[in-house]
C-alpha cells in the first residue's frame, strides 16, 4: 500500500470516526449514562484541556525522533483503546477517566496526520491544496456571508507561508 494511499485512509477513517462520535457523545452522556448537566460539561471539558498539554508532547516526540508515521499509528492505537474503554465505562468518575486517556491520544491525531501528509507531498502539491482550501473556504464564507475573516485568515496564511520561505532560502532577503 503506498503512502498516499495509506494516509487517505488515516483520514478518511479518523475525521469520519470524529464526525460520528463527537456530535452524540455529549447526548450519550446525558442519556444513557445519565449524568447530569454539570457532569456532562466536566466530562466534556476534558478533552480540550488534556489536548492543550498532550498535542505539544506528541509534537516534540515525533520531531525528536523522527519517527512520525509511528507516533501517528501510536495515537490511533491509543485512541481505539480510549474508545473502546468509553464503551465499558461505567459512572461519572470512570467516564472521565475514559475522556482523559482518549483525548491524550485523539486530540494529536489530526496535527500528527498533517505532518505525515505534508512529509509525503512535498513541494507545489503542499501549495496547491492550501490555495485551494483557502479558495474553498473564501467561497463557502461568502456563501454563508462571512468572507471578510476567511480572506483575511487567507492572506495572513499566504504571508506567513512567503515570510516561511524567505527564512528557509539562504541567501534571500
Amino acid at each position: 500500500m503506498s503512502g498516499r494511499f495509506a494516509m487517505s485512509c488515516v483520514w478518511f477513517f479518523c475525521l469520519g470516526g470524529l464526525g460520528l462520535f463527537f456530535p452524540y457523545f455529549s447526548l450519550y452522556l446525558r442519556e444513557n449514562a445519565g449524568l447530569s448537566g454539570s457532569q456532562v460539561g466536566v466530562v466534556l471539558a476534558m478533552i480540550p484541556l488534556v489536548g492543550t498539554l498532550a498535542q505539544p508532547l506528541w509534537g516534540q516526540l515525533a520531531d525528536r525522533t523522527g519517527a512520525r508515521a509511528r507516533v501517528l499509528a501510536l495515537l490511533g492505537l491509543g485512541a481505539a483503546t480510549g474508545y473502546l474503554a468509553l464503551g465499558h465505562a461505567q459512572g461519572f468518575a470512570v467516564l472521565v477517566l475514559a475522556t482523559l486517556w482518549l483525548a491524550l491520544f485523539s486530540t494529536a491525531i489530526v496535527p500528527a496526520a498533517t505532518s505525515v501528509t505534508f512529509a509525503l507531498a512535498r513541494g507545489d502539491r503542499v501549495r496547491a491544496f492550501g490555495r485551494m482550501a483557502c479558495g474553498e473556504r473564501s467561497v463557502s464564507s461568502r456563501w454563508w456571508s462571512a468572507s471578510r475573516a476567511s480572506s483575511t485568515a487567507c492572506k495572513r496564511r499566504a504571508a506567513s507561508s512567503r515570510a516561511a520561505r524567505a527564512l528557509r532560502s539562504p541567501g534571500s532577503t
